[in-house]
């Protein structure tokens, strides 16, 4: 028996916990599973992993994906006979339509607005031709389209610094929404890093979607944060976590001028005090901005 939409998919879920998800995804692979997504089951937050982890939640909801001709009460069964004990707390299934799925995000996507300086929109929005400028991001490989809140922090606090013709070091650029931004607002030449080669791609591939390419370099750094060593810049963001931002202290020293701006985010408002402890003396940090339960500090070297 075949499926009457030829464009249809079928979806299993199961609801599990982390020790078994190893051997659930091979046992899927095997009965002909197209793709497997992994989602927090028990709202357990994984907000800083080790360097080189790959944490799990306890509680997961494993979502494989199937041609919907595939036999479900056979698969089912399947799984129930061959699946390890106690592994599947749940299942469940359902088909669906086929999708342009990098597209779908548009469903509930709005231009986002920075302080009427920046607009971010995908490159499918029409343009308004708003007396603003207008910053094209797609979602893709890497972190960044400036909605989550760390992110739009950092946003509002580069539409509020003297950009023109300035240095930029955007650490932990991901998309590399805000070194697009930087150079958008007037930056002379944009530093652009990270530790993960699909973002120095993406910020490259974004750059030149945005007709900065000619104002940003995109620089990957090791697992220890070296790599790369710049002339000292008069403004540096970093969005990433609490505990790099912490070890990052003496390589933002190098990198900043004196009385340099600099921002710092992806650190909850828990995390703000420790942070600012430090970066003393060196630096003089406070709480900028906050968004949800997050922190943007902002500040100055000072020696």
């Amino acid at each position: 028996m075949t499926t009457d939409n030829p464009n249809e998919w079928l979806q299993i879920h199961i609801h599990t916990n982390s020790q078994y998800v190893e051997e659930l995804d091979s046992l899927l692979m095997s009965l002909g599973a197209l793709a497997i997504t992994l989602q927090d089951e028990g709202n357990q937050p994984i907000l800083e992993p080790d360097v080189g982890s790959m944490p799990l939640w306890l509680e997961i909801k494993l979502t494989a994906l199937f041609d919907a001709n595939t036999p479900t009460d056979m698969l089912i069964e399947c799984l129930h006979q061959q699946a390890p004990n106690q592994s599947i707390k749940a299942i469940a299934h359902e088909k669906f339509a086929d999708r342009i799925w990098e597209r779908q995000w548009l469903v509930d996507f709005q231009p986002i607005n920075i302080n009427n300086r920046l607009l971010v929109a995908p490159t499918d929005w029409p343009s308004n031709h708003l007396p603003i400028t207008r910053l094209t991001l797609d979602p893709g490989l890497a972190f960044g389209t400036g909605s989550h809140p760390t992110t739009h922090m950092c946003l509002e606090w580069l539409t509020l610094q003297n950009i023109q013709d300035q240095v930029v070091i955007d650490y932990g650029c991901g998309s590399g929404i805000l070194a697009i931004a930087a150079a958008l607002l007037g930056a002379r030449h944009v530093y652009a890093i990270d530790v993960d080669p699909q973002a120095i791609t993406a910020t490259l591939e974004n750059a030149a979607k945005n007709n900065v390419s000619h104002a940003i370099s995109a620089h990957l750094a090791d697992g220890n944060y070296l790599g790369f060593q710049p002339q000292p810049v008069s403004i540096l963001v970093a969005n990433i976590l609490a505990g790099p931002l912490v070890e990052l202290k003496n390589n933002f020293l190098q990198y900043t001028l004196n009385h340099g701006a600099i921002a710092l985010a992806g650190l909850l408002d828990t995390q703000a005090e420790a942070i600012i402890n430090a970066y003393r003396p060196e630096f003089e940090l406070s709480v900028r901005l906050n968004k949800q339960e997050w922190s943007l500090l902002a500040g100055f070297r000072l020696s």
